[in-house]
């Protein structure tokens, strides 16, 4: 049994998003496991754009890259989260716009993931904690992952290190047998920090 560390990428050429909706929550609620449908917007006016400086490509990935690090998500990747029985996860239908406004595409939402689950040995990781937050580890050194993981973590967040998401194996093979693009894994036992 594996755990991985999920990062969304635009491969160098694909979108890449700026930042989360105006009228919807604040970015730092996208980070806390609470649930935001009651407070976001519909999807016609939960707008995110791409990025002008970063957009090499009009290429969209079922994964996509944001400035704000969530991850948002398409149709495809969500019957397969739907199709495995995930718990916790809300699907937020956001509307993609290029850089002149236009929308591009309304299959997409951020994934708002509630599933909190104490995988990380506190203890025995190599990490610095935040200096404004020191609830949360803002530098990982050496991830150790506890040995006690509930059978029913699949894909959760850590509450040590809430911006970061992690799958278990199973997820990782249904994405690829999906061919799944616009994301990149690392191993998450030994984990640097990087995502590379």
């Amino acid at each position: 049994m594996s755990f991985w560390v999920l990062f969304s990428t635009n491969n160098d050429d694909g979108v890449y998003l700026n930042y989360e909706p105006e009228n919807g929550p604040d970015g730092y609620m996208y980070y806390e496991g609470v649930s935001l449908l009651k407070d976001f917007p519909v999807q016609e006016q939960a707008i995110m754009a791409y990025h002008p400086e970063y957009t090499t490509s009009p290429k969209l990935h079922d994964f996509v890259e944001s400035r704000k690090r969530f991850h948002v998500i398409n149709h495809k990747v969500r019957i397969i989260f739907e199709k495995l029985k995930l718990p916790s996860l809300e699907y937020l239908p956001i509307s993609i716009v290029d850089t002149n406004q236009k929308i591009v595409s309304q299959d997409y939402c951020i994934l708002n993931l509630l599933k909190i689950v104490e995988f990380i040995d506190m203890e025995h990781s190599e990490y610095r904690q935040d200096r404004l937050d020191r609830g949360q580890i803002s530098r990982m050194k050496k991830l150790v992952i506890k040995k006690d993981i509930p059978a029913d973590a699949k894909l959760f967040r850590d509450p040590n290190m809430m911006d970061r998401v992690f799958i278990h194996d199973d997820v990782k093979a249904a994405l690829e047998a999906e061919n799944i693009t616009g994301y990149k894994l690392m191993p998450a036992d030994g984990w640097e920090g990087f995502d590379f």
